[in-house]
């Protein structure tokens, strides 16, 4: 919970769309690209 209250504590701070940014961050990568770099990730 503890986590959650910060983060949201983050984004009111800040002044952009999370929304937005969610909506766009993963634009252009296809979903097998998204897993194979999250395989990726997990083995280092």
């Amino acid at each position: 919970m503890v986590e959650v209250e910060k983060f949201i504590a983050l984004i009111h701070r800040e002044k952009f769309d999370y929304t937005k940014w969610r909506q766009n961050l993963f634009h252009g990568i296809s979903g097998k690209d998204i897993s194979k770099k999250a395989m990726e990730l997990q083995k280092s």
